[in-house]
């Protein structure tokens, strides 16, 4: 045997030796040396790969989970190496991307926020809004859930694609403003009502349940070859919706017919017919009647209180102008030729006496900020009374004892008491200023006149007593003497300066003791004795003179006689 198997293998060798040269040949011809050269190098070339890649792709989309799961760790090592190493590159890349984006979120944010915000004043400001709450406190209703019922019109909640056969749910898509409830539990509720149906009535073949109704809720239910769909309806829906709905059917059974044929319980196939049954949930409201928005209401209001609130104010301050005005006219040596507001300020302009008030000293009292008014005032000489007489008392200078006054006529009153010599000036200087006519002094009295007077009085008040038939005065009577001639020196310097003479008269008495002649000579003796020492004393004899009065009167007691031997003096201005 191991001869024989030796003999084969010669055999072979020897025929392929004569055989390769041909093939050799052959091969040559056949491939080329392109081709000789890949097969000899069966390593892979990135340019057949890349031209394979894509078709590779194009198969794997069966398998799409498998491929993302493998390829997201590779994509996201990449991304993070990209980022670390330049930052830059990806932030320059995304750009052009989120402006865009971003804005148009924000556009569509604030939309929705106006649209929600004008609803809701809508239904928060009108009366029908209160009824509708109250509606809400008495059933126990939410307000939104009141406001949705009484302006829909209808509103197709949730539509259900359910397996024809076995009664299982495919998909489910419920409206935004509706709470989900467990779909499998309403797709087996409706196959038991189809099932309880068919079993306890006689029914065609063929015939299905196509509408059920529970209060505000009314169920829809379509029927195809292999599904079914059911559409739950808030509301009263038109007919013409069910032409959607059949529509809507039909494009399913033509998308997912196979996949309806073969079903084993796997729903995943059925993602693709979300967005035909998104087209089912329709929804109408109530049309708005043409009124006007309430954020329109609003905003006139309160455009309205703004004005409002403006012409009130523009009327307070129109009336402190005027209060202002009146006040101002009312000052002596203010005129007003002209006042307004302008920007909320005060102009006004006339002409104004030096000596009048200030009139911002009037703002604050009329409501008016001083900082506010802007006056433009021409100085003139007003001949009112009161502000004549304020300028006599500055040009004058009356002493404390003088006191002004001017009536109608523009006469100045002087009144009180001065000195003669500022008595003499004031009657020069009064008539230069300006306003003042005429001078009235008349019961204006000089202090001499009046020192003059009280010395006339003391010097008349004074007697110099004698004894029995004596004609020199008693010791006791030189105090008196002393006085008396201090008072007869002031009352001649008083009277020079009110350019007047100081007669003083000697007057001698005696009691009726003696003769009357005796009486005579005693009171002369006596008189003409007082006028020797006050002429010693320095008194101008030309201002004294004597006179004998004798006896004047009986009287029996000791005293009234020694009253009567006694000197008086009478003074006289001339």
């Amino acid at each position: 045997m191991q001869n024989l198997s030796s003999d084969k293998n010669l055999s072979s060798q020897s025929s392929q030796d004569e055989s390769g040269p041909s093939l050799d040949e052959l091969r040559a011809l056949l491939l080329g040396p392109e081709l000789q050269a890949r097969i000899k190098n069966l390593k892979l070339r990135p340019e057949d790969v890349s031209r394979a890649l894509p078709e590779a792709l194009i198969l794997s989309a069966e398998e799409q989970e498998k491929l993302t799961s493998a390829a997201v760790p590779t994509v996201e090592d990449a991304i993070r190496s990209s980022v670390n190493q330049d930052h830059n590159i990806l932030s320059e890349a995304l750009f052009p991307v989120i402006g865009p984006a971003t804005r148009k979120a924000v556009s569509a944010a604030l939309q929705n926020l106006t649209q929600s915000l004008n609803e809701g004043l809508e239904h928060s400001l009108s009366p029908q809004s209160f009824q509708w709450r109250l509606e809400a406190a008495r059933t126990g209703k939410s307000f939104a859930e009141i406001v949705l019922l009484r302006t829909l019109l209808y509103q197709v909640e949730q539509v259900l694609l359910i397996h024809k056969d076995t009664g299982l749910l495919l998909q489910q898509l419920v409206a935004d403003t509706v709470v989900a409830q467990d779909a499998d539990l309403v797709s087996a509720m409706l196959t038991a009502i189809q099932d309880f149906i068919k079993d306890s009535f006689r029914v065609e073949r063929g015939d299905s349940l196509d509408t059920l109704h529970f209060g505000e809720l009314t169920v829809w239910i379509e029927a195809g070859p292999q599904a079914l769909m059911a559409c739950v309806i808030r509301g009263t829906a038109p007919q013409e919706i069910r032409g959607l709905f059949q529509d809507v059917l039909e494009k399913i059974h033509l998308v997912c017919g196979q996949d309806l044929k073969h079903f084993h319980g796997d729903n995943t196939a059925f993602a693709q017919s979300q967005p035909y049954l998104q087209e089912c949930l329709q929804a109408q409201f109530k049309p708005k009647r043409n009124s006007i928005s309430p954020l329109v209401w609003v905003f006139l209001g309160l455009l309205l209180l703004g004005i409002g609130w403006q012409s009130f104010g523009l009327y307070q301050q129109r009336k402190a102008l005027n209060n202002y005005v009146t006040n101002l006219q009312q000052q002596p040596g203010v005129v007003i030729i002209n006042s307004k507001l302008k920007n909320r300020k005060v102009l006004i302009s006339g002409m104004r006496d030096p000596l009048a008030i200030d009139p911002l000293s009037l703002a604050e009292q009329n409501d008016l900020n001083p900082q506010k008014v802007q006056a433009q005032w021409a100085p003139f000489l007003s001949f009112d009374p009161a502000l004549v007489k304020t300028r006599a008392e500055k040009k004058l200078k009356p002493p404390k004892t003088v006191a002004f006054s001017v009536n109608a006529q523009n006469t100045l009153v002087i009144t009180g008491t001065a000195e003669q010599s500022w008595i003499q000036q004031v009657r020069e200087q009064a008539l230069q200023v300006p306003g003042i006519v005429q001078v009235n002094t008349e019961q204006l009295q000089p202090f001499e006149k009046q020192a003059l007077e009280l010395l006339k009085d003391q010097i008349e008040g004074r007697s110099i007593l004698f004894g029995i038939g004596r004609w020199k005065p008693l010791t006791n009577s030189e105090p008196i003497l002393s006085q008396l001639v201090q008072d007869i020196k002031a009352a001649t310097q008083l009277a020079n300066t009110l350019n007047q003479n100081v007669i003083i008269s000697i007057e001698g008495r005696t009691d009726r003791v003696g003769t009357e002649r005796e009486n005579l000579l005693v009171s002369q003796a006596r008189a003409e004795s007082i006028r020797a020492r006050l002429i010693r004393r320095q008194i101008e004899p030309a201002i004294l003179r004597t006179q004998a009065l004798g006896a004047t009167q009986n009287t029996h007691n000791q005293e009234g006689r020694l009253s009567e031997r006694r000197v008086s003096f009478k003074v006289t201005l001339e």
